[in-house]
């Protein structure tokens, strides 16, 4: 599911990519620039088969980098590799391999982010009954400072307090 997500994302994306030939035939995208077949007598044909490579290469580097920090290095030969026989439908993998694959992939990502979901939660919950043990002793303390003060005293921090509140509350 998360690669089936990602794909989704780049491919609403990738058409956003900025690729321009230069008078001696290399492309340049961004900073980056590779020497290539195209030239500036390309046809529109030939530089759309490499505009469509490009922006696939961007797509699985991305995909692959994103992936890798959930389930560790990913050969890029074997990328690579598989790219090229699948282009070609050579693939190396039978098709109900291949999805049986892609599923654990996710599933192995998914375990990973549940877990750090979990980590975070567990944190958060033991940031969250600390700050209340705190308030709970600020509130103890308030408490018995306000039982000994007279009727007419709790009165008038009764109000002080419900009037800073309400500034807090109104922003003021």
């Amino acid at each position: 599911m998360a690669s089936c997500v990602a794909a989704l994302v780049c491919t609403l994306t990738a058409c956003d990519h900025k690729v321009s030939i230069s008078n001696n035939g290399v492309v340049a995208n961004g900073s980056n620039a590779t020497a290539s077949a195209l030239t500036k007598d390309s046809t529109f044909e030939q530089k759309a088969a490499y505009a469509i490579g490009a922006s696939l290469g961007e797509y699985v580097a991305n995909l692959k980098q994103g992936q890798e920090q959930f389930i560790g290095e990913l050969p890029t030969e074997l990328v690579i590799n598989g790219f090229s026989e699948g282009i070609k439908g050579q693939s190396s993998l039978k098709r109900n391999e291949i999805e049986t694959i892609l599923k654990d992939l996710d599933k192995k990502i998914q375990e990973k982010l549940e877990a750090e979901a979990k980590k975070a939660a567990s944190d958060n919950l033991k940031a969250g009954k600390e700050f209340l043990k705190e308030n709970h002793e600020l509130h103890k303390l308030l408490k018995n400072v306000y039982e000994k003060l007279s009727c007419a005293e709790q009165t008038v921090a009764l109000k002080e307090s419900v009037y800073s509140q309400k500034k807090v509350y109104m922003n003021e």
